[in-house]
């Protein structure tokens, strides 16, 4: 049985990072542009810094303190 991984925008609803708007948002405005969900977030203000960290650590299965080290 394969688990797929969840998805940056599901993790951070989930964790109440964002609300389902707000990702709908970053999800368009990452289609016209280049940049990470994660990115654009952040430049919409949607989210801190350690918020996205911590929702990609989770995504990943990893502890935050991975990605900083």
């Amino acid at each position: 049985m394969s688990h797929r991984r969840k998805l940056l925008g599901e993790v951070s609803i989930e964790a109440g990072l964002v609300t389902s708007e707000q990702l709908a948002e970053a999800v368009e405005r990452q289609q016209r542009g280049t940049e990470r969900l994660g990115r654009v977030l952040l430049s919409m203000g949607a989210g801190t810094e350690n918020g996205v960290s911590q929702a990609i650590a989770t995504q990943l299965g990893l502890d935050q303190r991975s990605l900083i080290a």
